[in-house]
């Protein structure tokens, strides 16, 4: 038995050792909740895609996935975090969808609130988390935040963003 089947076995041990605890204390695992997932680098994926076992709950089979989110914060395999910035971003850009047409009878001191209030917290929520962000990942949330700078200034989508 190798490392990885080892370490799956003692998950399946504790998860029986979870659930066992859960029932004597009238509690119900949901299953259908469940999201296992293996963070390792790419190397890793390729390798170990042909050796996963399956996490048992309950007895019922579990995949790994790809990605999972817990407490709004999507994890992909490799922590790369492109799948969360990109609901990230889509995230604050239906917000800002949502008020932009109010934007025109609003002062700009009341768009600068509107935006830190409704739109940043999307953008900051977990970025603790980012330590090794792709610079690709890092230019797309820039650029989202820019946009926001130049709907409370009035700019244009082709003005450059430091002057405002």
């Amino acid at each position: 038995m190798n490392e990885f089947e080892d370490a799956i076995s003692k998950v399946n041990s504790d998860l029986l050792d979870i659930i066992t605890y859960s029932h004597g204390h009238n509690l119900l695992i949901n299953v259908e909740k469940t999201q296992p997932i293996l963070i390792v680098s790419n190397n890793y994926i390729k390798r170990l895609s042909n050796e996963v076992q399956e996490i048992n709950v309950n007895g019922i089979a579990v995949p790994f996935c790809k990605s999972v989110k817990n407490l709004g914060v999507i994890f992909d395999c490799t922590l790369s975090w492109d799948v969360h910035i990109r609901n990230v971003i889509k995230r604050g850009f239906q917000t800002l969808a949502q008020i932009r047409r109010l934007f025109n009878v609003m002062p700009k001191e009341i768009r600068k609130m509107v935006v830190e209030t409704l739109i940043m917290p999307i953008f900051d929520y977990g970025n603790v988390l980012f330590t090794n962000l792709s610079s690709t990942s890092n230019l797309k949330l820039q650029r989202a935040q820019n946009s926001c700078i130049k709907i409370i200034t009035g700019g244009r989508k082709s003005d450059h963003v430091t002057p405002l």
